[in-house]
């Protein structure tokens, strides 16, 4: 649905825009050439069809179009019967609507429709249930899959339910984005064929273009208009011939006609022929009811054959009953007007069989479909149950999987951890000898070490020396920039009293100038002086930034600095506890040569004294 919105709105946009835009063209090149009032009309009409379109198309795509919305009340109390189906999880297909009073439940939609709700009138279209004889202006929208109050059909093009009685509900949108369309069309053409006219060979061709678009015009709107004006058109005109004529049958006998649907000629133009417009209307939307079982692939063409069977009804009807009329007040009925009727008849009442015929070969089509479906849903249940089962199975797999190569991991962390352990026994042995050839070396470069480490702390005392006195610097910069704003506030001041100084003596006395003009020198020179200062202000402060960027890296330095002979002691640190530890191994070596050497000189005194 909303593809066919989609498809809707932009269908009458772009009609909008294209009549638009051909008014606007054609009403500005006939300017000059016809009446100022033709063409205003012309142009503020095309603009105000334009705004009710829209609008009208606004009240088509977000209008209450009577949908019964689900409510506590609508929805409940659920039938029994549709309770039991869905609890246990059966279809409901095989229900019919459950009727209850002036009530009735859809089984499709699981709502109830009231009567209190539907807002019933005489002229609305209402659908005839056969179960038990009552009538209700409701109707399940196969499409939409929703109930809708006083439906009239669903539109394909916006996408919609069209309901509503008269102008309620969106009917009257939907009329009046009709009727703008035609208008704004006849606009369109007349703005373009009075253009033609005042172009050279043009009157010519708007008579040709008059010519050949007028009847396709009139048949679009008959067209489009036939299925919303034919019912109410046949509905008045059938009353008026029934006011005129006189009976032609007893009442009951119509009724007893009517009931069991044997319908004739002469009860087609009876004085009563609204009963015979409400029975095609009922048979109408009965095969509407009916064509929405079928399947999907079904449901465009049975719509469009229950659309033209609709329309063909009710102008066959109205001939029917106009024809009749004329030839009932001249008393010229002929007996071969009267067999063609009934041969008119009985093509319509072929079809109806036919439909019906077709419908219920689509019904058994969807029982053996259903079958195989359920047969499918049983396989795959059946399948499901055997996945379950391979799915535990294959968790315990798994489960016992996951210990095995738990257990095979923690041997093998083991094994690695044993590994590293001997590697790092092989390499202390390795690093112990080589300490001890090395010994001398490290004495030396230990020595060394100290020997940049108090470099480094002497250059570090050095820039915390340079740092202070750049500190100091800033700090006497500072000073005499605050001195330096002082000076220039109070040169300011003197010039504002020199100024009010000058400005007296000019209005006092006219014989001071000269004195006045020594004074502007004056001026001049303390005004260079203030630009010096400010100079020189300026020059103290990139001085002092410098200096604080000074301070900065100097500050950086020293902490790098710092930061280098705190690495530097804990390295020294570490070689002294390295020595000791080295000194304690040789130690223990020494020791260990020293008892090989008693025990070969014992050996050897052993051996002498044997």
């Amino acid at each position: 649905m909303r593809s066919e919105s989609a498809c809707g709105c932009g269908l009458v946009l772009g009609l909008i825009a294209l009549l638009v835009t051909a008014t606007r063209h054609m009403t500005a090149k006939i300017a000059g050439h016809v009446n100022e009032a033709v063409r205003s009309t012309l142009f503020y009409a095309i603009h105000v069809e334009a705004i009710l379109a829209l609008v009208c198309l606004l009240g088509l795509m977000w209008g209450d179009g009577g949908v019964v919305q689900r409510s506590r009340r609508t929805c409940f109390p659920v039938p029994p019967a549709v309770l039991a189906a869905l609890q246990a999880g059966s279809s409901l297909d095989h229900f019919q609507n459950i009727i209850e009073g002036d009530s009735s439940y859809c089984v499709r939609c699981c709502v109830w429709r009231r009567t209190s709700e539907g807002k019933p009138t005489s002229s609305c279209r209402r659908v005839f249930l056969r179960d038990n004889g009552s009538e209700y202006n409701f109707h399940h929208c196969s499409v939409c899959q929703r109930c809708v109050s006083n439906f009239d059909h669903h539109c394909g093009v916006f996408g919609r339910c069209i309901a509503g009685v008269g102008l309620t509900g969106n009917m009257g949108f939907f009329i009046g984005i009709i009727l703008l369309g035609l208008a704004g069309g006849l606009t369109c053409f007349a703005s373009v064929f009075l253009g033609l006219i005042y172009q050279e060979d043009g009157f010519l061709l708007s008579v040709i273009m008059l010519a050949y678009f007028t009847p396709m015009i009139l048949d679009a709107a008959y067209v489009d208009q036939g299925s919303m004006l034919w019912p109410e058109l046949l509905d008045e005109t059938c009353a008026r011939r029934a006011r005129d004529l006189p009976h032609a049958l007893p009442k009951p006998q119509r009724l007893e006609r009517l009931a069991i649907g044997r319908v004739t000629f002469e009860d087609l133009v009876c004085p009563v022929p609204q009963v015979r417009v409400e029975q095609m209307k009922d048979e109408v939307l009965q095969l509407r009811e009916e064509r929405d079982v079928p399947c999907k692939k079904y449901l465009w063409s049975s719509c469009k054959i229950g659309t033209f069977f609709e329309r063909f009804r009710y102008k066959k009807a109205f001939r029917h009953a106009m024809e009749y009329g004329k030839n009932f007040r001249s008393g010229t009925s002929s007996s071969a007007e009267n067999t063609r009727l009934m041969q008119a008849h009985e093509g319509v009442t072929g079809e109806a069989a036919s439909l019906r015929q077709e419908l219920k070969a689509v019904l058994e089509e969807r029982a053996l479909l259903r079958s195989s479906i359920d047969a499918l849903k049983a396989g795959n249940a059946q399948l499901q149950h055997s996945v379950r089962g391979l799915e535990t199975s294959l968790a315990t797999v798994r489960g016992d999987l996951e210990q095995r190569i738990n257990k095979h991991g923690a041997m093998e962390e083991h094994i690695a951890s044993l590994r590293k352990q001997l590697e790092s026994v092989l390499a202390e042995k390795v690093k112990a000898e080589g300490l001890i050839s090395s010994q001398h070396v490290e004495i030396l470069s230990l020595h060394k070490l100290r020997d940049e480490f108090l470099a480094e702390k002497a250059n570090g005392q050095a820039l915390v020396q340079k740092l202070e006195a750049s500190e100091a610097e800033l700090s006497r910069s500072k000073k005499d920039k605050a001195a330096l704003d002082q000076l220039v506030s109070s040169l300011h001041v003197d010039c504002a009293q020199m100024r009010t100084q000058r400005d007296s003596a000019l209005a006092e006395v006219p014989h001071l100038k000269s004195s006045i003009q020594q004074q502007d020198v004056l001026m001049k020179d303390l005004e260079s002086q203030v630009t010096a200062l400010q100079q020189q202000l300026q020059s103290s402060k990139d001085t002092s930034g410098r200096v604080d960027q000074q301070a900065k890296h100097l500050v950086f330095a020293l902490e790098r600095s710092r930061e280098d002979g705190a690495r530097h002691e804990q390295a020294a640190l570490a070689l002294r506890v390295e020595r000791t530890r080295l000194l304690e191994a040789l130690e223990r070596l020494r020791r260990g040569k020293a008892q090989q050497r008693e025990i070969q000189i014992s050996q050897e005194d052993g051996s002498g004294s044997g």
